[in-house]
């Protein structure tokens, strides 16, 4: 007997839906998250989760984007009529609220940790892999702006009064790296790392410190992947792969003290 059947059933119609669609690819998919303005975060491992059925799409712009993209396709190619935001909306929030349910300790939206997990190590270690990823994708959405001058973007000349002149940007700008959409990923996946630690140091007791060590390092990646600061040369700089390497040292940590536990339980 299945004991996620709204999650199930929101899968199931996200699978049928894109059957109908003509079942386009997570890729392609990914492609039209990007060509929207602002820049909408569809991760080709976030639709397979999805689709899937492994996780439960958080409440934003990402959910709602891709049914509203699949539904005017499918019903350009198939005369598929539309259910409406509302419903997908309403099949969502039963899925999150059995999800809810379900996990002892508080489950996550959003996550990509599959939900029958039930090991804290396992989800711990798989939720701040999440976050890495999510985290290296807005940093280098930073690096890229950084090497980007702004002589690049759409512009045109523009001459004053006084007779100088000066290009200015015109049409749409990209996108920053501090765009909500690709923050609030990185967020999401960081509220997940900190519910998933109080399970684990709760279940787990002598873990609690290298738990928080996990923490630590997560909350300094969350701070470092936003910004490059500069020298008094002018040179670019950035700690977050100094911040992101300390992660997975706290990580691999993590998890050899929690297995000299287990062999010694």
């Amino acid at each position: 007997m299945n004991d996620r059947p709204a999650a199930e059933r929101l899968a199931r119609a996200l699978r049928e839906l894109k059957e109908k669609a003509g079942r386009p690819s997570y890729a392609v998919i990914a492609a039209w998250g990007r060509q929207q303005v602002p820049a909408v975060n569809l991760t080709k491992g976030k639709l397979s989760a999805w689709f899937k059925g492994m996780s439960v799409p958080a409440d934003g712009r990402p959910f709602e984007l891709l049914v509203e993209l699949l539904e005017a396709r499918a019903q350009q190619r198939s005369g598929t009529p539309r259910r409406g935001l509302p419903q997908w909306q309403a099949m969502r929030k039963a899925a999150a609220i059995e999800q809810r349910r379900a996990g002892s300790g508080g489950s996550v939206p959003s996550s990509t940790v599959p939900m029958r997990e039930t090991d804290p190590v396992v989800r711990l270690v798989t939720q701040a892999g999440e976050f890495m990823r999510e985290a290296d994708r807005v940093f280098a959405a930073v690096v890229q702006r950084e090497h980007s001058p702004r002589r690049d973007y759409p512009t045109k000349t523009v001459t004053t009064p006084d007779g100088w002149s000066f290009d200015v940007p015109v049409g749409p700008v990209p996108a920053g790296p501090t765009d909500v959409e690709a923050l609030a990923e990185v967020d999401r996946a960081l509220v997940g790392v900190r519910a998933d630690a109080e399970r684990t140091a709760t279940l787990m007791p002598g873990l609690e410190s290298h738990v928080s060590g996990v923490l630590v390092a997560c909350t300094d990646v969350r701070r470092s992947c936003v910004s490059i600061t500069h020298d008094d040369d002018g040179r670019p700089d950035s700690s977050y792969p100094a911040d992101l390497l300390k992660l997975t040292g706290a990580l691999n940590e993590f998890k050899e003290v929690a297995a000299a536990l287990r062999r010694g339980a």
